[in-house]
Order: structure tokens, then sequence, then C-alpha cells
């Protein structure tokens, strides 16, 4: 039997064997599991793949208030991603009310969205979870991976040529095994290798599995892991992997990684991130892209349940060379006596980079709109020391599912901070927000402080840096004191200043250029 692939509106058909190829079986389990490396079993019945094109409609909107409107489909889930080169943003979603995906793209940094294609898999299912990931060089398809409800759920990896000229799908994890969470990513290479780690969640024993694919997407590697709970991965620099997950009945965060690319014999050992007994939720694992990746900062962040109550708080685990590399566990991203949820974190994908970027849902009823989603971001040479976060959403209610997600786009200005893709109230549309977008309505009491501007802006003890306005200009810039003595460094977006004390302060790029006076309040 063979997986036939029907594209409507392309005309293009290919096929997939059921067993694909994989690398040899080792006996080397990852995270402490008890099997063996096993090939994935082909499913059934056959899936075949639908596609269409979309409806080029165009919608566009401007920042902060209000944000971007994208679509009014209420939603199981969505998730985005971005060309490095290019880029070009790329947003997948699943709409609650048909049994499809939606590929949306925006080649204008978000300002505006194009409904460009969808397909269905045959048998019909609804996708609960998708994930997107952006290829990069010849193969830069636009993979969008999907749980199908086939055998207690099925993940295939539905691809998309980013020129529309091209799709195709290829069974990642398929068969009787129970699947109802996932995460996947890529590394940095321009041969990207794929990785996808699945479980299921409501058992314990050997319970998920890590998959790997060097020929993008086309076939898959397997080896099995234990008590592992709602995964998140991400890839660092160069070869290495990190993972975070719940564990024991979502009483734990776990965290291991592997040195190379996945190989069986590279997994690190398995460190316990919990202090308590307490709920935890959302683990999600964010490292920084700084060498040698043995010595980069990683952040584990989650919703932690506060004394065992439903007040949930936005903890962090964070491991840094700073303090000689071990773990500073329990530490407190935003805890008040309303819930603050971890929904996304990401760094950007670019050498050198320290920072990571983080969507926050907080819940909030002396707020009007009472659930909003709000921006933080980090920096690896002060992991602990947090943006004070910033709203992201407008004054219709957000929601905390489908969860906001965190998306760059190169080419922006400032580059090198985050849009975030959101839904409202009752899974209902999607919407898009940037930091690099032109000024809106500001919050009560606080400055529109993220238009551009000749010199830096602040708000709250935020200090916006604009982009170097001249080829050969430095992007970094330094904060000097009124007598001249270098506070902090900056990087174009924003920056936190609210260890500085207030009172005058000079923004300086070089040298020779002239300062700018700024002062903080």
């Amino acid at each position: 039997m063979r997986h036939t692939i029907l594209l409507l509106a392309i005309a293009v058909c290919v096929a997939v064997a059921d067993n694909p190829p994989t690398l040899a079986e080792t006996a080397q389990p990852f995270g402490l599991g008890s099997g063996t490396w096993r090939p994935a079993q082909a499913g059934e019945p056959a899936v075949t793949l639908r596609s269409g094109p979309g409806t080029g409609e165009k919608l566009s909107g401007r920042f902060w208030d209000p944000p971007v409107f994208i679509s009014d489909e209420a939603l199981w889930d969505l998730d985005a991603d971005c060309d490095d080169v290019t880029g070009v943003m790329w947003l997948v979603l699943a709409p609650s009310a048909d049994s499809l995906i939606r590929f949306y793209n925006s080649t204008d940094h978000g300002a505006s969205w194009t409904y460009v294609q969808y397909a269905d898999l045959t048998p019909r299912s609804t996708y609960w979870n998708v994930k997107v990931v952006v290829g990069t060089g010849d193969s830069n398809y636009v993979h969008a991976f999907v749980r199908h409800d086939a055998a207690m759920g099925d993940l295939y990896d539905i691809r998309l040529k980013q020129d529309l000229s091209y799709m195709d799908f290829y069974p990642v994890q398929v068969g009787p095994d129970t699947l109802s969470s996932f995460d996947v990513c890529r590394d940095n290479r321009t041969d990207y290798g794929l990785f996808a780690l699945t479980s299921n969640p409501y058992s314990s024993g050997e319970n998920a599995a890590f998959l790997r694919s060097f020929d993008f997407g086309k076939t898959w590697d397997r080896q099995p892991g234990t008590n592992i709970r709602r995964p998140t991965l991400c890839a660092g620099a160069d070869t290495y992997l990190h993972i975070a997950c719940t564990s024991d009945w979502d009483r734990n965060v776990a965290y291991f990684y592997n040195s190379n690319r996945g190989d069986p014999s590279s997994w690190g050992a398995r460190t316990s991130l919990g202090t308590d007994t307490f709920q935890i939720y959302d683990a999600i694992v964010s490292a920084a892209m700084t060498t040698p990746e043995s010595l980069a900062t990683v952040w584990v962040l989650y919703s932690h349940s506060n004394n065992n109550t439903a007040d949930f708080d936005a903890d962090y685990a964070v491991r840094s060379d700073s303090w000689g590399g071990t773990w500073l566990k329990h530490q407190q991203l935003a805890a008040t006596s309303v819930t603050e949820l971890v929904r996304d974190a990401e760094c950007y994908r670019e050498p050198g980079n320290k920072y990571t970027d983080a969507a926050l849902v907080v819940s909030d009823t002396a707020e009007q709109d009472s659930v909003v989603v709000q921006y933080t971001w980090a920096n690896g040479d002060a992991p602990r020391s947090w943006l004070a976060p910033i709203k992201v959403s407008d004054t219709l209610k957000a929601v905390r599912w489908p969860e906001p997600k965190v998306v760059f786009s190169p080419g922006a200005t400032p580059y090198n901070v985050p849009g975030i893709v959101f839904s409202r109230y009752n899974h209902y549309g999607a919407w898009f927000n940037a930091a690099w977008f032109g000024s809106g309505a500001a919050e009560p009491g606080q400055s529109a402080g993220h238009a551009s501007a000749p010199g830096a802006t602040i708000v709250r003890g935020v200090l916006r840096l604009p982009p170097a306005p001249s080829v050969g200009r430095p992007a970094t810039a330094d904060l000097l004191d009124i007598s001249g003595r270098r506070v902090m460094s900056l990087r174009p977006g924003l920056n936190d200043v609210r260890q500085l004390a207030r009172g005058v302060y000079y923004v300086v790029r070089a040298a020779a250029q002239p300062a700018t006076k700024v002062v903080l309040e």
C-alpha cells in the first residue's frame, strides 16, 4: 500500500513508502528510557493529502492598539515561524469548525497577512495541535506538523514550498502508540535537521519518543523515552538540543540535552528542576545562541501552582556559566495575586545572540479585558533580570489557549525582538503585534514608547534604542551617566533600565558620534 498525495491547486503527485529507510538500530535509549531505537511503523488506514489555494485576501493593522487582524475563525491551535534569510513570516491556523489547516504568510514583517494555502488529510481529522518550522537554504519548506486522530494520534509533516509550487506530506510517528502532545524544532545548519519529541502525558513509564530527520522530513529514526509529559525542545547554536518536560504527573520539571544532533550516545544526564509537589504546566526551554554550547545560558520557564491553589505563577530555572554552570531553581518571573502563565519562549536564531523572549498570559480582574498577553525578555549576561512585562493584546479579552506564540522577522527594525501571535476569548481568531510597528494608543499612565524616534525612548523603566541610522554605525550602544561613566550596554530594541537611578543619561554609539540625552523618571 502507498500513500498517494493529491494536490488540487498544484497538480503534483508523489508517493511515500509505508516503511521508509531508517538509521541503524541501537540499544541506547534517551531520557533514561528502557527500550531500543525502533523504526516508526506504518499507519492504518491510508492517509492522503488534499490542498488548495487560499483566498489571497490581505489584512493589515498597526501597533500597539489595535493589533493586526489575521483571521476571525475559532481555533484549536496556531503556530508561527520565519525564514531566517528573507524575513517572511509564516503562520498556520487549525480551525475548530473544519478539518483542515490554513497557511498564511507576511512579506512585510507582519503589517499584513495573506491566506495562501490550505491542506487537509483524508480520513478527515480535527487538528488540536499544530507546530510550524520554516526551513532554510534550497530546502526551505514550511513544515506544518499536525496530530491526526487516527490510531489514537499519528504525527505527520505537511511540507509546503515557500513559493507555493509544491506540497507533500510524510509520516513522522504513526501506529498504535498513543500520541497526545508533541513539539518540534530544527537546528541552525543550512542542511538543517528536524527533531520531534512526542509523548502520552496520560501514562507513565516508556511513554515518549524522540525522532529526527536529516532528509527534510522524508524519513525519521526513533528513540524511546521514559516519564516525559508535555515536552518542548529547542536547538542551540550548532549541535546541541535542549529538552524540557513535566514529569511525575505534572508535579516536577525535568531538563536534559543532547550534544550531537540527537546521537543516541550523546545524551546528558536528566536534571530535576522542581522544588515542591505543587502542580506544574507548560515547561518551555530556551537556550542562548552562544558557543561553546556547553556553557550557553539555558532557561526553563513553567507555570507553577502557588501553594497548590488555582493561582499560578510564571517561574523558571536557569543555568549559566556566570555561576559555574549549575542550575538556579524556582526563580520567579511573574508572581502576584493573579494567575500568570508561561506560554512561549524563543531565542532569535543568530550566532552569538544571548537573549530569550517570552510570551505570558495574565489573568487580572482589575483590567477591563481581564486576560492579557504580555511580552518580556532576559539577557544571558544577566539571566535573572527580566524586562518588566509589556502588554501586547488590546482591549478585547485574550485567551490562554490557543497559546500565544513568539515569532521573529529578520529585516524588521529592531530585528532581534519578536512579534507575538495570539487569539481572543473563546478561541476567537488570530491577531499579531510586534515591537517594530509604529506607535498607537498607550496604556493609561504609560507612554506610547514603541514608536521609532530620532533618539532613545523611555517607557516605565524601559529604554528603546532605535536601529543604527546609517551603514557602518554600531547597532549597539553604551549608556553613560552624567559624569560620563559607562553604566550598561544597550541593544537595538527594548532595554530594561529599572535598576538605574533616576536622572540624566547619555546614549553613545561611538566616540565620534553625538550622544543622545535621555532622562530616567
